[in-house]
């Protein structure tokens, strides 16, 4: 059985941006994922002072695995990034981040888009082909329901075109 080999870390852009600043937060692409920081605006007074005293800003960390990582688009209005978020041990769900670019230009925006697909994608072709068989009478009978609400919003959230089949035979 042949198995594709792929590169565990694609090649990326020398100049791509691996930084990029949308509304309060604060986007990375380092090894690990798409990092997001979510942080205090440190000049509103009100929110670093209690009592007189001085509090240090928080910020908020995740980490977001390229794997995980189905797409990402920018357009002049809004930068969408959708991935697989693991809800329970093993089970994923569709996720989506909706930012509005305010600081970078709509061509850093562009280019940081593609260098998250690049590195997320790697050598795997984009915008996939599957047919997708559903037999709804295997198992316990949930199987057009697991299809409908947690495996078609992946797939389309991929941008995959889909071919589904729900055969009706009985045997």
């Amino acid at each position: 059985m042949a198995e594709l080999q792929l590169q565990s870390q694609p090649p990326v852009d020398a100049a791509a941006p691996v930084k990029l600043i949308v509304g309060g937060m604060t986007l990375f692409l380092d090894a690990d994922g798409l990092k997001i920081l979510e942080g205090r605006d440190s000049h509103d007074r009100r929110k670093s002072r209690f009592c007189g005293i001085q509090i240090l800003p928080g910020t908020f960390s995740t980490t977001i695995p390229y794997y995980n990582i189905l797409w990402a688009s920018a357009d002049s209005e809004k930068l969408v990034i959708e991935w697989a978020e693991e809800k329970s041990e093993g089970k994923l769900r569709h996720a989506t981040l909706n930012y509005a670019p305010i600081r970078d230009s709509a061509a850093e925006t562009e280019t940081f888009v593609a260098s998250l697909r690049d590195r997320a994608y790697g050598q795997v072709p984009r915008n996939r082909r599957a047919m997708v068989l559903i037999n709804p009478h295997a198992g316990p009978g949930g199987a057009a329901r697991i299809w409908e609400n947690d495996v078609r919003p992946i797939f389309e959230a991929a941008r995959m075109t889909l071919d589904t089949s729900t055969p009706m035979m009985l045997w």
